[in-house]
């Protein structure tokens, strides 16, 4: 595979199912959902995804990664850690809407040497976004846009798929600093 290049890699919804279910904390992860809630942004840092248990695992291990010794501004001083994972391998992030609403959808994630190459959907829905890890050194990524959504009020979710890595990579390693919710007009 050349550099830039991604495998166009789905991985099927019925092999998608949790071996690593989420802790009782899940339900404390974000805002409860409100009756007659306004749609408004929403942030979601990956560290506190974990501590909370609002994530879901059918490969890998989750942990929290404090990332002060790294050059960079990670929101938080951490990161969620995704290792151990593998082509195939799916983590879903559980988050709270508390009002249905569009919402477009972005993540901030760490880009390293030993880190791999994903996919993405949205409550079900894949983005067009493929993420490459791969850098010459830690680093964050700013940024990356997976598209705009229609959500509905309650637990949704944010899938990320490892589709593969370059050969140079020793691991499939993913972080992921934070998430950020921007409503985007009513659902249609």
């Amino acid at each position: 595979m050349q550099r830039g290049e991604m495998p166009a890699q789905r991985v099927p919804a019925e092999s998608r199912r949790s071996t690593q279910p989420a802790s009782a904390g899940m339900a404390r992860a974000g805002g409860l959902v409100v009756p007659g809630a306004r749609p408004a942004q929403m942030e979601f840092e990956g560290e506190s995804l974990v501590t909370s248990g609002a994530f879901l695992s059918n490969g890998g291990r989750v942990r929290v990664q404090q990332m002060g010794g790294f050059a960079g501004n990670w929101s938080g001083g951490a990161q969620l850690f995704w290792s151990g994972g593998a082509v195939g391998a799916v983590l879903d992030l559980v988050i709270d809407v508390p009002a249905p609403s569009r919402y477009a959808v972005e993540i901030y994630m760490t880009r390293a040497p030993d880190f791999g190459q994903l996919s993405f959907e949205v409550d079900g829905k894949p983005s067009e976004t493929t993420f490459d890890g791969m850098a010459p050194d830690v680093m964050t990524s700013g940024p990356v846009q997976l598209g705009t959504f229609p959500l509905q009020a309650g637990k949704r979710q944010v899938s990320l798929m490892i589709i593969g890595k370059y050969a140079q990579a020793a691991n499939y390693y993913v972080g992921i600093d934070k998430l950020r919710f921007y409503p985007a007009g009513p659902i249609n």
